[in-house]
């Protein structure tokens, strides 16, 4: 039979797109979690808000930004992701 993916494969899966470089891809296998509860998308969102720090892509770091504003999670540890990607630019 066919495995479903759970949230934990898919926050596997986005952790190593990440440490490889493949953002847009991560980006992509997020967009893809679209039916996860808010609480699921948070840690990957941040995850990937903080691969955008580390390889200095501020364009993505806002997109990333933008998309927790929307699941409405006022979490400081984001806008202080955001703040260190604007600091190293």
């Amino acid at each position: 039979g066919k495995i479903e993916p759970k949230a934990e494969h898919f926050s596997c899966m986005i952790d190593l797109l990440c440490r490889a470089g493949l953002l847009d891809e991560a980006e992509e296998l997020i967009d893809k979690m679209r039916n996860e509860s808010d609480g699921t998308l948070v840690p990957v969102y941040c995850s990937l808000l903080s691969a955008a720090r580390n390889y200095g892509n501020v364009e993505l770091a806002e997109r990333v930004a933008g998309k927790l504003e929307r699941v409405e999670v006022s979490d400081s540890s984001a806008h202080t992701l955001l703040a260190s990607v604007y600091a190293s630019a």
